[in-house]
C-alpha cells in the first residue's frame, strides 16, 4: 500500500516537471526556469531516498517477524536457533554469525552458528571479550588490531576482517552474538542499530534452547527413575513369589534367624550402653586429667618463676658479697687517699703548683668512693642511717644541685607544694636516687627537654590497679621522675635495673645508675615502676611506705657545723688498718685532742684498762676480726658509761646500724675525710657538753 502511494507521488512530480517545461512562456527568464526545475529534482531525489528507507525498514520488519515466527512455531529449538542466525545473516549481508556462551570454567563456547568454521569454537576471553560480557557492545573494525581475535586459528583470521559483538543474558549465565564480515569497517551505525534490535531475538532463541535442554534432561532423569522403580517392583514381586513357595524348613530358619537377630540386637544395645557409660567415665577422667595437667603446668610455671627469682637473688647475693668484701678494704684505701688529699690541700698555700695534682687525686678518690657506694647499693649491702624524713625537704634542698647537674638545656620542674607524709629513710640514699635519676634523664635528652620531679601521698588498696601488683595495701609517699626524652622499648625496660646494663656508648656510663636506684628502693622496702614508649619520654614512679611519726625537733633545728671544734678530749681510735688510725691522729692531734691507737679490740680494751685518765670517745671500726665494734663498745661502756661512741664502716654484713644508733652510738661512713670526721665529732661531743658542762674550743 505504501509502495503504490510512493510510486504515484513520484509520477505526479515527473508529470508536473514536464508540464512546467512545456508550458513555460518564452518571456520567463531562464534563471527562474532553472530554479523551479532544480527544486523539483531535489524533491524527486528525497522521494527516492524515502522509498529506499521504507524498503529497508520493511525488510527489517519482515526479518524480525520471520525470526519470531521461527522461534514460536519450530519444535526443534537448536535448528530454530541456527535459522534465526541465517535470517540475520541475510538481512545484514553478513558473512557469518554465531553465539558464544560463558561456561563454568570461564571459557566461551559456540552454541549456534551459520558456519561450520565456528561450530566447535572454544574461546579464552581476553580484555575485549570480558568487556562485552560485562554488558557493552564492541565493534572491531579491523581484527588485526584485536588481541582477542589474533589468538584464534589462522583459518578463522583469514575469513574475518571485522566483527560486531553484542551481549545478552541467558538462564545459565552470560552470552554474546558475534557477526563477522570479510570487509574491514563493514559495520556502520545503521547495521549496529539493527543488530541491537535483533539481539533480543537471539537471546530468546538461546533461552528456548536452554529451556529445551533442561526439559530434556529432566525427562531423561524421570525416565531413568521410572525404569529403576519398575525394576525394583519386579524384584519385589519375584521375592514375594519365592517366599510363597518356600517350604516350612525355610520358614523355620527365617524365624530362628529373626530370633538370632533379636538376640544380637539386644547384645548390641547392651554393648552400646556399656560403651556410652565407659565413654562418660573416660570423658570425666579426661576432664580431671586435663585439670591436673593444667594445675601441674601452672605449678611448673610458678616453680620456674620462683627458680628465676632464686637465681636472681643468688646472683645479687654473690655480687653483694663480692662488693662487700671488696668495699671493706677499698673504703679503707679510699679513706687514706681522700683524707690525706684533703689534709694536704689545707696545708699547702694556694699558689703551690702541687695543689692541682692533689686535687686530681682527691677527685678520683671521690669518684671511686661513689662507685663503691653504688656497688653496695644495687647489691643491697649499703649501710643505711634510717631516720624520719620528709621527701619534700630532701627534694627542695637538692634542687639547686640538680639544676647545675642537668645543664641549661633542660628545664627542671619541682612539684612539692602539697604536704606529704613522712617516711623512714636514709636521706643520703634518697639524694643518691634523685641524682642518679636526674643523670639518667639528662642522658635521655641530649637536645634538651623537661624534667619533672613530683611528690604525692598515695593509698594502695587491695583492689588497686594491677600496675601495683606486689605492693602491700597501705599508705605510701610517691616520688616520680618524668622526662621528655627518647623513651625506651619494652625489651629495654626489662633490663634497665640489671647491674652493668646500659644503652649508652662505651665509656659514657657504668650501667650501675638505675641498678643502684633499684637496690636503694628495695632496701627501703619500696617499689619502683617504669612507664615508657619510644619517642614518648619516661616516667619512673617510686613508692616508699609512709609513717605517722614526726621528725624530731632537734633534728630540724640542728645545723651542720661550719667550723671545727678544738678540744682536749682523749679519743681511742680502733681500726685494723694502720693508715686509718694515722689519718685520724693527724687530723685530731693538731686541734688539741689526744689519740690512743689500737689495731683490734684486744688492744683497745688494754688501753681502756691501763690509761690513767678518762677516755672521752671511742672511735671504732665495726667489722674487725675476733671481736667486732659493737661488742667492743658494750665492754667499753661498762668502764666509761658517760663516754661517747662513734662507729666507722664502709660495709655492714649482719649488723643493724639503726639499732646501734638507737642504743646511743653514732655512725661515720667510710671513706671518711677530715671534714666528715670533725663534723661528726662536733655533733657527738657537742651533745656531751650539754650533759656534762665541759666545753671545748671552737676554731
Amino acid at each position: 500500500m505504501g509502495e503504490v502511494s510512493m510510486k504515484g507521488k513520484k509520477k505526479e512530480l515527473q508529470d508536473a516537471l514536464k508540464s512546467l517545461e512545456s508550458c513555460c512562456p518564452k518571456d520567463v527568464s531562464d534563471s527562474i526556469q532553472k530554479t523551479l526545475s532544480s527544486e523539483l529534482r531535489k524533491a524527486l531525489l528525497n522521494l527516492e531516498r524515502a522509498r529506499s528507507r521504507e524498503q529497508w525498514l520493511r525488510e527489517e520488519s519482515d526479518a524480525l517477524l520471520e525470526g519470531m515466527t521461527i522461534i514460536i512455531s519450530s519444535e526443534n529449538t537448536r535448528k530454530a536457533f541456527n535459522t534465526v542466525l541465517e535470517v540475520l545473516k541475510r538481512l545484514l549481508s553478513l558473512d557469518d554469525a554465531f553465539v558464544l556462551r560463558e561456561q563454568g570454567n570461564g571459557c566461551l563456547s559456540a552454541v549456534a552458528s551459520t558456519s561450520s568454521l565456528f561450530e566447535n569454537l572454544v574461546w579464552q576471553p581476553g580484555a575485549m571479550f570480558r568487556h562485552v560480557l560485562a554488558g557493552n557492545s564492541v565493534n572491531v573494525r579491523d581484527i588485526s588490531i584485536s588481541t582477542d581475535w589474533q589468538e584464534q586459528l589462522p583459518e578463522i583470521r583469514r575469513n574475518v576482517s571485522s566483527a560486531l559483538h553484542t551481549p545478552f543474558k541467558t538462564i545459565t549465565g552470560r552470552a554474546m552474538l558475534v557477526c563477522t564480515s570479510s570487509r574491514v569497517g563493514f559495520f556502520n551505525k545503521s547495521r549496529i542499530q539493527l543488530l541491537e534490535r535483533f539481539s533480543p531475538l537471539a537471546g530468546q532463541a538461546l533461552y528456548n534452547l536452554e529451556i529445551n535442554d533442561l526439559l530434556r534432561d529432566e525427562i531423561n532423569e524421570r525416565k531413568q527413575a521410572e525404569e529403576s522403580l519398575e525394576a525394583a517392583l519386579t524384584d519385589l514381586r519375584n521375592a514375594q513369589e519365592e517366599l510363597i513357595i518356600a517350604n516350612e524348613a525355610l520358614t523355620h530358619e527365617i524365624q530362628e534367624r529373626r530370633k538370632a537377630e533379636d538376640a544380637l540386637r539386644e547384645a548390641y544395645d547392651d554393648l552400646e550402653l556399656r560403651v556410652e557409660q565407659r565413654t562418660t567415665e573416660l570423658r570425666d577422667s579426661n576432664i580431671l586429667l586435663s585439670r591436673e595437667i593444667n594445675e601441674r603446668r601452672r605449678a611448673e610455671e610458678e616453680k620456674g618463676k620462683m627458680f628465676a627469682q632464686l637465681l636472681q637473688s643468688q646472683k645479687m647475693e654473690s655480687i653483694g658479697q663480692l662488693a662487700g668484701g671488696v668495699s671493706h678494704d677499698f673504703n679503707n684505701l679510699l679513706t687514706t687517699i681522700i683524707g690525706y688529699s684533703e689534709l694536704a690541700l689545707k696545708m699547702l698555700p694556694q699558689s703551690d703548683p702541687v695543689r692541682e695534682y692533689i686535687t686530681y687525686i682527691d677527685s678520683a678518690g671521690e669518684k671511686a668512693a661513689a662507685l663503691t657506694r653504688q656497688l653496695l647499693a644495687f647489691s643491697r649491702k649499703q649501710m643505711l642511717e634510717m631516720k624520719i624524713v620528709n621527701l619534700n625537704s630532701i627534694v627542695d634542698n637538692l634542687g639547686k644541685m640538680l639544676t647545675r647537674m642537668i645543664g641549661e638545656d633542660i628545664v627542671l620542674g619541682m612539684h612539692t607544694r602539697e604536704k606529704v607524709a613522712n617516711i623512714i629513710a636514709d636521706p643520703t640514699q634518697i639524694e643518691q636516687i634523685l641524682m642518679n635519676m636526674a643523670v639518667n634523664s639528662k642522658d635521655a635528652m641530649p637536645h634538651g627537654g623537661h624534667l619533672s620531679i613530683r611528690t604525692a601521698d598515695v593509698i594502695i588498696s587491695a583492689e588497686k590497679d594491677v600496675k601495683h601488683l606486689g605492693m602491700s595495701p597501705g599508705a605510701y609517699v610517691m616520688l616520680s621522675v618524668q622526662d621528655t626524652g627518647e623513651g625506651m622499648t619494652k625489651e629495654v625496660q626489662k633490663e634497665i635495673f640489671e647491674p652493668f646494663f646500659t644503652t649508652k656508648v662505651r665509656g659514657k656510663g657504668t650501667g650501675l645508675g638505675l641498678a643502684t636506684v633499684y637496690g636503694i628502693v628495695k632496701q627501703h622496702n619500696g617499689f619502683i615502676y617504669v612507664d615508657s614508649e619510644p619517642g614518648q619520654g619516661t616516667l619512673f614512679s617510686i613508692y616508699f611506705p609512709a609513717t605517722e611519726e614526726q621528725v624530731p625537733e632537734h633534728e630540724l633545728a640542728l645545723p651542720k657545723p661550719k667550723t671545727f671544734r678544738r678540744g682536749t678530749e682523749t679519743v681511742l681510735v680502733v681500726d685494723d688498718d694502720a693508715s686509718i688510725r694515722s689519718l685520724v691522729a693527724d687530723t685530731l692531734t693538731p686541734l688539741g685532742y689526744t689519740c690512743l691507737n689500737a689495731a683490734n679490740s684486744k688492744e683497745a680494751l688494754q688501753h681502756a684498762q691501763t690509761y690513767k685518765e678518762t677516755i672521752d670517745l671511742l672511735l671504732t671500726d665495726i667489722v674487725m676480726p675476733e671481736m667486732n665494734g659493737p661488742a667492743l663498745a658494750a665492754l667499753f661502756k661498762k668502764q666509761y658509761p658517760e663516754s661517747k661512741v662513734i662507729f666507722m664502716s664502709g660495709y655492714l654484713s649482719g649488723v643493724d646500724i639503726t639499732s646501734i644508733i638507737t642504743r646511743g652510738g653514732a655512725f661515720l661512713r667510710k671513706p671518711l675525710t677530715p671534714t666528715t670526721l670533725l663534723n661528726k665529732l662536733g655533733e657527738v661531743l657537742g651533745s656531751r657538753e650539754k650533759m656534762t658542762g665541759k666545753k671545748g674550743v671552737v676554731h
